[in-house]
């Protein structure tokens, strides 16, 4: 669950490629037109909107998650008397994976919103 928002971000970065191979640089505002972009001599359509959709959608509920789990791991721990250190590297561990790969993620789609809204 930690690593769904990376692979969120790798359906952005999917999306960006193909429109790569096509033009010859990474995509701009109507450049290629996201309703243009074809993978194997097909047109996507809407597909790059549905794609976005889901990933934004995965990321929310995987952030939101994995939140729940590590704060209900941590107080249960805290509540046991068994809370250490080293009991939390692997909670924690989980923690920045998931925060890093939803702070890329949004971060990127910033940048293909105004591609894909042309």
């Amino acid at each position: 669950m930690a690593w769904t928002p990376f692979g969120c971000l790798g359906a952005l970065l999917l999306l960006g490629g193909i429109a790569y191979l096509q033009v010859g640089h990474w995509p701009l505002y109507a450049r290629p037109d996201p309703k243009d972009l074809a993978l194997f001599g097909l047109r996507l359509g809407l597909l790059p909107w549905l794609i976005v959709a889901v990933a934004a959608l995965g990321t929310v509920c995987a952030g939101g998650i994995m939140g729940m789990v590590l704060l209900l791991e941590t107080l249960g721990d805290a509540m046991d008397g068994k809370w250490n250190f080293e009991s939390q590297k692997r909670v924690l561990a989980h923690g920045i994976t998931c925060a890093s790969g939803f702070i890329l993620f949004w971060a990127q789609l910033g940048s293909m919103l105004n591609w894909l809204a042309d």
